[in-house]
Order: structure tokens, then sequence, then C-alpha cells
């Protein structure tokens, strides 16, 4: 679900440079942009609406194969929601359209312009949510029969603003968060100083003071508290100490227990958390927390989260000038059949952007999978060391591991085959673990990749960077 909201945000940082602007400049009739935002979405609530109620016939008269095809139904029908607000944003120019009704005001243009999307988005939860309390009503009985501690079913209201905190807003609580102190910072410039040509350093500035509140303002987003003291915490203490990684504070996401995972938010020591769930916490053994948490130290250790991000951009870089190198002359070319320069120029940029979106999502995906797997050996290998059985991957450490990956996927009513976009799937990453058992710790297999992925990262940062500025050297 984040990389839906990371979408519909990148669209509106597009539309903010401009693209779509020129596309819609006097070529678009001003109802187009809001009808693609609205209407197609709209339709996707009442069709949902609709299949709800069949779905709900089919599982009980004891068809329980439907309500599996309506979540893979609802995942379709989100990416729906969201590329329509994607396609009015970047191509059919909706954030200019809502900027001539308001003004260019701080943050409050931007979210406008996303708001149909986070609004149809939380209606198609509203409607699902027949099914869900369906569910979770036959998970009472479940953890009932399992001797499992149980938890009310929640509302309607509150089942929907659970998913908007836990999906939407921790993501877009902190990325709104540094554009609106990056806006600020542009602002006052212009106010106090203007024509003094601080305002990138000034927006620069904003944007790390953002990145270093980030944490704090995910953990609001989701309620996140401390993990009281007693045995739990201070296993998992032990953990971070083991794999050498220093945190803020370790805290408990609260979830109703309706949901098992762990997470790392912030770049600095001192603004850094490890969230962990409750619902991880209530349902998997300690031996299998322990795992978790070293997974999370795994990608702490190694520093995934700067090197996610610089791997991003090296990949945005690399893409986007091969995409440049081959469409410059394609539309030099399309520029002698005589078509208006200003309507081919915003097409070549909208293919541009699609083309380079496209191989960034496939690339990042495929490097993100990567990291996972740095993480779960990382965790393996700390296990065994945990356990001092010498200097190679021990079948306990990667059974231990693999149990944890098993019994989240379990409880989160997730199949184990099913391959994601970040994470791939469950058995794959079980497969792997099983391939480190009896490697040496110090040199495992998929550390050398991520070595190799680390080196390239700085090759084409530097490479570009060489380009970029001999581009802008005078001549």
């Amino acid at each position: 679900m984040q990389v839906l909201v990371l979408l519909l945000l990148a669209a509106v940082m597009l539309a903010d440079q401009g693209l779509g602007a020129s596309w819609s400049a006097g070529s678009i009739p001003p109802w187009l942009p809001p009808l693609v935002a609205f209407l197609p979405p709209v339709a996707c609530v009442v069709l949902e609406y609709v299949l709800v109620r069949r779905t709900l016939r089919l599982a009980v008269g004891g068809s329980p194969a439907s309500i599996l095809r309506a979540g893979t139904r609802l995942r379709v029908l989100q990416w729906i929601v969201v590329g329509c607000s994607v396609v009015s944003l970047a191509g059919l120019g909706w954030l200019e359209l809502v900027r001539a009704a308001i003004g260019d005001v701080v943050v409050l243009d931007e979210l406008l312009s996303i708001l149909p999307a986070l609004f149809l988005l939380a209606m198609l939860w509203w409607v699902q949510w027949p099914l869900e309390r369906l569910l979770r009503e036959s998970l009472l009985i479940r953890r009932l029969d399992e001797g499992l501690p149980v938890h009310p079913v929640p509302s309607a209201a509150g089942y929907v603003l659970w998913q908007f905190r836990t999906h939407l807003l921790l993501v877009l609580v902190p990325v709104l968060m540094i554009l609106a102190l990056v806006e600020s910072a542009e602002l006052a410039v212009r106010l106090l100083r203007p024509g003094s040509g601080i305002a990138p350093v000034a927006a620069g500035a904003a944007g790390l003071l953002g990145i270093v509140l980030a944490p704090f303002t995910m953990r609001l987003a989701v309620g996140a508290v401390p993990l009281a003291d007693g045995p739990v915490r201070r296993a998992m203490e032990q953990v971070l100490r083991e794999a050498g990684v220093r945190v803020r504070d370790i805290l408990v996401w609260p979830t109703g227990t309706s949901m098992l995972n762990g997470a790392v938010i912030g770049v600095f020591p001192a603004t850094r958390f490890v969230l962990l769930t409750d619902g991880l916490l209530e349902l998997l053994s300690l031996d299998q927390v322990r795992a978790v948490m070293a997974h999370e130290a795994g990608h702490l250790r190694h520093r995934h989260l700067p090197w996610t991000a610089a791997m991003l951009f090296a990949l945005v870089a690399l893409v986007g000038q091969l995409v440049e190198w081959i469409v410059n002359p394609v539309f030099r070319l399309a520029l002698e059949t005589g078509a208006d320069p200003g309507r081919l120029q915003s097409a070549f940029e909208l293919v541009a952007v699609v083309v380079v979106l496209g191989v960034v999502f496939i690339g990042f995906g495929a490097v993100s999978r990567r990291l996972e797997l740095q993480a779960d050996a990382a965790a393996a290998r700390d296990l065994a060391l945990g356990h001092h059985e010498g200097d190679r991957v021990t079948p306990e450490a990667s059974a231990l591991v693999a149990s944890a990956l098993e019994s989240v996927a379990r409880y989160n009513g997730m199949d184990p085959a099913r391959h994601t976009w970040r994470h791939g799937s469950i058995r794959w990453r079980q497969s792997r673990l099983a391939r480190l058992v009896g490697r040496p710790i110090d040199d495992l297999p998929i550390d050398r990749q991520v070595r190799l992925l680390k080196a390239g990262t700085i090759l084409v940062i530097l490479a570009i960077s060489l380009a970029w500025f001999v581009g802008e050297a005078p001549a």
C-alpha cells in the first residue's frame, strides 16, 4: 500500500515541476481532470459495494475462496483509484486547476490535489468492512480454541481509521511535513530576502530538518508507545547490542493485534526507532520475536536506509539519462514532421516519465529484495553467534528466522508463496535462508551481491555527477 502513496506523491512532485501543465494549457477542458480523478474511482467503489454483497453470500454459503478473491480485487481497485489521480495530476494539469482555485498555499494545494484518491481509498475500505468483520469474527473463534487473547472487533469507522493510519499516514505525514518545511523556507526567503539567491540553501536546510524530525511524526502518525520494561524488552536490547547498533527507543505499534510487522525508522541513532506491532509481540514466541528484531538490526548494521535512498537516486538518474539520450533524437525527428512543438514536447515528457517510473519501479523492487535477503542473512548470522556455535550459520539459526517469517505470513493471512514488490515471497526467502546453513558467517553470498550493488551505486552517482558538471560547464 505504501508504494501507492509514494506513487501519488511522486505525481504531485512531477506536477509541481510543470509536468501536465503545458499539456493541459488551452487543449484540455477544465472539467476533464476532476472527472478523471473522480468518476472511474467512484465507479470502482460502487462496483465493490455490489460485489462485496455477493461475496458475503458466497462466503456464508461455504465458499471461503471468494474472500481471497475479494482481497485481490481490492488491490486492483486501489491501483485504479491511485492511477486515475496520477493521470489527472501528471497528464492533465489537475494541480494547476487546484492552484487556480485556492492559490499556491504551502502544502494545502498539494494535499487537496490528492484528496480525491485518499477519500476514495477510504471508501473502498469502508465498503469492504463487512468482509473484514466476517474474517475477524471467525479469527476470534480460532483464537479462543488456541487459548490466545481476544480483542473486540472494531467498528467500520475504527477499521477505516486504522487502515488510514497504518497504510497512508505512515508515509503521508512525514512527506507532507518535509514539503511544508521546504515550501515555508522558500516563502520566508522570498518575503524577507527577495532576490538574495539563498532560497535553495534555505530549502535544503529545511529538508534536512524534516528528515531529522520525520521519525517523530511517523511515531505520532501510528500512535506508537515505548515497549514496557521486562523480559521481552531486555531480550530486544540484547539483540541490538550484539548487532552493534543503537536506537533511541523500541516502540510498540498498536494495531489491535491485526497485523504482524517490524520496521526501523530514522537515519541517525538519536532519532531512530524500532517498531514492533502488538500482534508480533503477542502471537510469536520470544525466540521468533528475537529473530524479527535481528532482521531489523541487520537493516541497521548494513545502513540500508541511507543506501536505499542512494540506490533510488542512482537508479532514477541513470534511467532518466538513458531515456533522455534515446528520446531527444526521436523528438528532433518528430519535429521535422511539422507537429506542434508544444504538444509534442508535452507528449514526449509524459512518455519519458512513464518509462522512467516503470523501469525504476522494476529495478528498485529487485534492489529492495536483495536488501531484505541480506537482513534475513544478518539475522541468521547474529542468532548463530548468539548461540556460540562457531563461525558458520547453523541450521537452528536459519530455521528460527524461517519460522518467524512463516508465523508472520500465517497470522497476517498472507499466502507464503505470493510475491511482493519489495520483499519477494516468504517461500523464496525461506529457501535462501536454507542455503546459508554451513556457510562462513563472514563470507555470505548475499553480502557480496549487496557490496557490488553499493559499488555500482557509487559509480553511477559519480558518472552522472560528472556528466552533469561537464554539461553545465561553459563552452
